[in-house]
């Protein structure tokens, strides 16, 4: 079965929709049962969580994207990113924060929560909305759940439970997630997390979907590093003439 491809995706919505009401996290108090609260954790790529929002809007859905802002694999404020993000908002996606609490020193005392309010406050200047929901970050691997006030939190109870939640992380589905969906109406709620890089129009290994991503990083470096800096651009041409001589 073709778990991670587009056209798997597609049909996996069609089944969202003939059994629940697809819910935004920020709505998950107040949207009508039963919901199907439908997100996805942005942990390496941007690029990937827009190519999955197009197929998304194909199918008339919408969803929430959380965002790292304390990632060095992009950079949420780039030009490029910032327009991304920008364009998600527009078109009816949420965009929440993806809030890793290992990245401060005292997990659990104030400095977490200072922590959590820059963040959101720097998301939201480049969104331009309110920042209404965050997940945590591979919570699983450091143990920690945190609470902040005024936010909706993927990890609360009422829709965060091994009964009603099922995830691809590591690229492996937990549990059937067409089944999970299917007890929505019995359930109330049940929560689906999807992470972009995942998926593609062909099945591919994972190998490749990490290679694809580092491969495209080095090319817009060096693309960018060609454009702006003088002396590496010269040695570029220099090299490409020797090269030319050789042959």
């Amino acid at each position: 079965m073709n778990e991670f491809t587009y056209d798997w995706y597609t049909d996996f919505l069609g089944h969202c929709q003939r059994n629940g009401n697809l819910t935004l996290v920020r709505d998950a108090e107040t949207a009508p049962l039963p919901q199907i609260i439908l997100r996805h954790d942005i942990d390496f790529d941007l690029e990937a969580a827009w190519n999955l929002s197009l197929v998304e809007e194909e199918s008339g859905v919408r969803s929430t994207f959380f965002v790292l802002v304390s990632t060095h694999y992009y950079n949420a404020a780039a030009p490029k990113a910032r327009e991304l993000l920008k364009k998600l908002v527009e078109r009816g996606f949420e965009v929440g924060l993806h809030f890793d609490p290992s990245v401060y020193p005292d997990a659990l005392g104030t400095t977490i929560a200072a922590g959590f309010n820059s963040e959101r406050a720097f998301l939201e200047s480049i969104v331009g909305v309110d920042v209404k929901s965050v997940s945590v970050h591979n919570p699983t691997a450091h143990g920690l759940y945190p609470k902040f006030p005024g936010v909706i939190n993927a990890y609360d109870s009422r829709w965060f439970d091994p009964g009603r939640y099922v995830s691809d992380s590591l690229r492996r589905w937990k549990r059937d997630p067409f089944a999970l969906v299917s007890q929505a109406t019995d359930l109330g709620r049940v929560q689906v997390l999807c992470h972009p890089i995942h998926f593609s129009h062909a099945q591919r290994s994972y190998q490749s979907a990490i290679a694809g991503i580092t491969e495209a990083w080095s090319a817009e470096a060096k693309a960018y590093i060609y454009e702006k800096n003088e002396t590496y651009r010269n040695e570029c041409l220099a090299a490409r003439a020797t090269e030319g001589d050789l042959r």
